[in-house]
């Protein structure tokens, strides 16, 4: 994707041919805010910081490339000088966040029910394979698919199948306006109210409800956010920016304290679960919870639903932090990583512990 190989991508190729000849793990970490996520791995560090920059920017196209050891505050600050934010807004967990890192965890915040995903917006990418080989997958534009999916494949890969060099992200304009509305309601309310307005052709950008209240946030034109609360009721909310940075950060304070936290998947319709202190996002779809059961009877639960559990901080390191795959899937997931890391050097037991 890239024009000519920057120096720090040799150096990166080299040091993985050297671990892979030696077959020496690798343990794929650039600033550490998401070690917490993810199994425990083992290996010598590999930080791929030196390779970062923005590679082009066409704020009129909508897409950015940027290599992947890019602080996450830098590409964010050079879309908001043109207006334009990265769609799924990608949370930090730290000042040393990375876009690599983001991509890698493939974490999106609120706006991820009104946006889609972070796979969404990858256009194409470029890694560093278990060989030491450069590859480039998909294109700068959405029309030019030649390996789109591959690339699209890097989101939530926990850094298993490659170090990532660069990517190219489609990006949007920053709303116009925003204004955020609370609604004081029970669980079970909310989530209906949350789903009957999910389909409506309402602007709404984010939706979450914690301790009693639910907020919406509108995200538009001026008249159109006006109409929408005139449509719905509650009462508008001073400072909200910060307060959806807040919980998109887990700075918000049902996230204090060292209690287990699970992040559950399930149909957006599901009635409240009952099984702890909970904070729901995306009208429904993502459940934080603080659970009092065993992380056995959570996860039989949760896949009765349709839906998964994943341990995302703290609790027993014994349980795996992903809920097991099915048969079929766990294949693909296998013969990918064969055929991108035959040596399994890169960050081993990340996904699936060994």
């Amino acid at each position: 994707m890239s024009g000519h190989e920057h120096p720090a991508v040799a150096r990166l190729r080299e040091r993985v041919r050297d671990a892979a000849t030696r077959s020496q793990p690798l343990h794929i970490r650039a600033g550490g805010t998401k070690d917490f996520y993810g199994n425990p791995t083992r290996g010598q560090p590999l930080d791929p910081r030196d390779c970062s920059g923005i590679v082009d920017y066409a704020p009129t196209e909508l897409v950015v490339t940027v290599r992947g050891g890019t602080p996450l505050v830098v590409l964010e600050a050079a879309l908001d000088e043109c207006q334009q934010v990265l769609p799924f807004e990608p949370p930090h967990f730290g000042p040393g966040a990375t876009v690599g890192g983001a991509i890698a965890a493939g974490l999106a915040g609120p706006r991820r029910v009104a946006a889609g995903p972070v796979r969404d917006f990858i256009l194409g990418a470029s890694m560093i394979d278990g060989r030491g080989e450069l590859l480039s997958f998909g294109g700068r534009v959405m029309k030019n698919v030649a390996g789109y999916d591959m690339s699209r494949a890097l989101a939530g890969s926990l850094g298993t199948l490659g170090v990532l060099v660069d990517v190219s992200l489609k990006v949007l304009p920053r709303p116009v306006t925003e204004r955020t509305l609370a609604f004081d309601v029970d669980e079970a309310t909310a989530i209906k109210q949350m789903n009957e307005w999910g389909g409506e052709p309402l602007p709404i950008s984010a939706s979450a409800w914690v301790g009693g209240e639910l907020r919406i946030r509108l995200s538009g034109a001026r008249t159109a956010i006006e109409a929408a609360q005139s449509r719905l009721g509650g009462h508008a909310v001073d400072d909200a920016a910060s307060w959806w940075n807040d919980l998109r950060e887990q700075r918000h304070p049902f996230f204090a304290g060292d209690d287990v936290l699970w992040r559950l998947a399930v149909p957006p319709t599901t009635p409240p679960l009952e099984l702890g202190a909970t904070l729901i996002e995306w009208h429904g779809g993502q459940r934080w919870l603080r659970a009092r059961h065993a992380p056995p009877s959570i996860r039989a639960l949760v896949g009765a639903l349709g839906g998964h559990a994943t341990r995302f901080r703290g609790g027993d390191a014994q349980v795996p932090v992903f809920q097991p795959l099915e048969p079929a899937v766990a294949r693909i997931n296998t013969r990918l990583k064969a055929e991108f890391d035959p040596a399994g050097i890169f960050n081993p037991g990340k996904m699936v512990p060994q």
